[in-house]
């Protein structure tokens, strides 16, 4: 890349810049991430933290169930925020993932 069209995008990104931090433009509404971590619903994430304790307290393990974006969502910070090999660990609540795969056998795996 050269100078010229380094200058050029210098100029776009200011503008992206702006719209992301304005919460300008279309899907401005999906913006919500921006504040983060300073600005959240504390009362949804009290509600999360409550139903995790739940999970683990009542639960030898927890199945994520979805595809696309719901089970990579949920997976995504699953992992983020998990210890590596979290379901060898003894006292964590083991996590399996069903729906992302339409094998039978997988399926039958993950019953059994």
């Amino acid at each position: 890349m050269n100078k010229s069209e380094m200058n050029h995008l210098s100029e776009l990104t200011k503008v992206a810049h702006e719209m992301i931090y304005e919460k300008k433009g279309q899907g401005s509404d999906y913006l919500g991430w921006v504040d983060l971590p300073l600005n959240y619903d504390k009362e949804e994430f009290a509600r999360v933290k409550d139903a995790a304790s739940r999970i683990r307290s009542h639960s030898d393990a927890l199945i994520v169930i979805g595809i696309g974006g719901s089970y990579l969502g949920a997976r995504s910070a699953i992992e983020a925020l998990s210890h590596s090999f979290h379901n060898q660990i003894e006292g964590y609540t083991e996590v399996y993932y069903a729906g992302q795969n339409i094998s039978s056998t997988y399926l039958t795996h993950l019953f059994e």
